[in-house]
């Protein structure tokens, strides 16, 4: 894949996050000309396959998508992530290398993979070699993904990851001495990611009971302490592994995302690992228009992966390859198209 000049993806004062997650879309349209970014707009809609294109076209002159372009982010599942080490050649030679070496976990040729890798940031304490992580989709799933919004004349920008939306999520957090971390819940996982100086560092999607908001019917005090435990102790290994083995500054504070159980999640991962841990909150990072400020007390968890992917509009000043991920999976997108 070819390299993308950094810079704003888009001309247009908002850019509109999408996510297509099962038969739904989710949508939020964000402006960052302020000193705050603002949601203007956060919208769920009904969406099986064969509606897509029609929805879309509905949306397309309307205020959510109206003059916007469009971060499309990848849902779990779609995309796979694979930490390899790096290789020793040269920068050229490098993807076809990482394309060679990952083929055997890819459920499709490797010629058809998009596929695009960031360098994690290396402790100079470390024990371990330079590591890559490589991520790879199959380029139909991304044509197939991106084909409503094509279809109606909606320019997509960018294709990118969760990973990547949350790490954009924790830079409008309270800044952290060192590395931070976010706990964030989707419809059945646990997204656990560390940001280093603006970078992502690291990234583990657990499966768990209770990951999902609507996955226990019985608030009951033993229901919650079972599903916090869960959480917790994943999270609380994972943590601990990535700090022996990173090199990297520890982890200083933790962010908690949306989640019925938030504060039980926060209390016990806060008395584990001894470090600040806060639950998000969107008011104190976020400005809401007037369309969208119903949901300042109560934004659902998956609206976040779309905000996170709306916020990527300038990445000028910030440095490493992370920062043009998504720009190459667009140019994988524009070559296979």
């Amino acid at each position: 894949m070819r390299r993308l000049r950094r810079g704003r993806l888009s001309a247009a004062d908002a850019l509109v996050g999408a996510q297509w997650v099962g038969a739904e879309l989710v949508l939020a349209r964000v402006s960052i000309d302020g000193e705050r970014p603002e949601i203007e707009q956060v919208a769920i809609f009904p969406a099986p396959s064969e509606t897509r294109i029609d929805l879309v076209r509905r949306l397309a002159s309307g205020s959510l998508l109206g003059g916007a372009g469009v971060v499309l982010t990848l849902a779990p599942g779609q995309y796979d992530l694979h930490q390899v080490v790096a290789p020793t050649l040269p920068a050229e030679e490098l993807r076809d290398a990482l394309r060679w070496q990952v083929r055997a976990s890819l459920a499709y040729p490797p010629e058809e993979a998009a596929l695009d890798f960031v360098r994690i940031p290396h402790g100079a304490a470390s024990h371990t070699k330079e590591t890559l992580l490589v991520v790879t989709a199959h380029r139909p799933l991304i044509e197939a993904a991106v084909a409503p919004f094509a279809a109606n004349g909606v320019f997509v920008e960018a294709v990118d990851i969760p990973e990547f939306a949350q790490r954009n999520l924790a830079r409008f957090g309270a800044p952290a001495e060192g590395t931070g971390a976010w706990l964030g819940f989707e419809r059945e996982t646990c997204l656990l990611t560390a940001h280093l100086a603006g970078e992502l560092a690291f990234a583990r999607r657990m499966l768990l009971p209770g990951a999902n908001h609507n996955a226990i019917d019985a608030d009951t005090p033993e229901s919650i302490m079972h599903v916090t435990d869960r959480i917790v102790t994943q999270a609380q290994r994972t943590l601990d592994t990535f700090e022996r083995q990173s090199g990297l500054p520890p982890v200083t504070r933790i962010t908690v995302g949306p989640h019925r159980h938030a504060a039980s999640i926060t209390d016990a991962l806060a008395d584990r690992t001894g470090v600040v841990v806060t639950r998000f909150n969107p008011r104190t990072a976020f400005d809401f228009g007037r369309a969208a400020a119903d949901w300042a007390n109560d934004l659902p968890a998956n609206a976040l992966p779309v905000i996170g992917a709306a916020l990527r509009a300038d990445e000028e000043d910030q440095a490493g390859a992370v920062a043009v991920l998504a720009q190459r999976l667009r140019g994988a997108f524009k070559r296979a198209a």
